[in-house]
C-alpha cells in the first residue's frame, strides 16, 4: 500500500508538473530541477541495490539504463523503490508528451545523433588520410 501512494505521489507530481509547465514559464526552471532530480535519484538507489545484489548486476544498471528499469520491476523487493522508478517513468512519458522539444528523451537523441556525426567524421577523415 505504501508503495502505491509513493507513486501517486512522485507520479502524480512529476505528470502535473509536466502539465502546468507546458504553457507556463514560470516554473519551468523549478520542473526542471525536479525532472532531473527524480531521475538521479530513482536511479542512485537502483544502481546501489543492484551493486548489493552483485556487480554484473550493477555495472549493467550503471551503462545500460533499460537494463536498470528491467531490474527495478523485476527484481527490486522494495516496493517504494519500484513505485519511484514508476514515478520517473511516468515524468519521462509526460514530459515526452506536452514538452516534446525540450524533454529528457528529445535532448539525449539529439546528444546522441551529435556523436554518432561525430564518431562518423572521424571514421570519415580517418579513411581518406589512409586513402593517401
Amino acid at each position: 500500500m505504501s508503495g502505491l501512494i509513493v507513486f501517486l505521489v512522485v507520479g502524480g507530481l512529476s505528470v502535473g508538473g509536466a502539465w502546468y509547465v507546458r504553457d507556463s514559464a514560470e516554473w519551468r526552471d523549478v520542473y526542471y530541477l525536479w525532472r532531473w532530480g527524480l531521475l538521479a535519484v530513482s536511479a542512485l538507489i537502483v544502481i546501489v541495490d543492484a551493486f548489493r545484489e552483485g556487480a554484473g548486476h550493477g555495472l549493467l544498471c550503471l551503462c545500460f539504463p533499460p537494463y536498470l528499469v528491467w531490474y527495478a520491476m523485476t527484481r527490486v523487493e522494495s516496493y517504494w523503490i519500484q513505485a519511484v522508478v514508476g514515478g520517473a517513468l511516468a515524468l519521462l512519458i509526460a514530459d515526452f508528451f506536452w514538452l516534446s522539444n525540450h524533454s529528457i528523451v528529445s535532448i539525449t537523441s539529439k546528444v546522441v545523433e551529435q556523436f554518432i556525426d561525430g564518431v562518423g567524421d572521424v571514421i570519415h577523415r580517418a579513411g581518406e588520410a589512409g586513402v593517401r
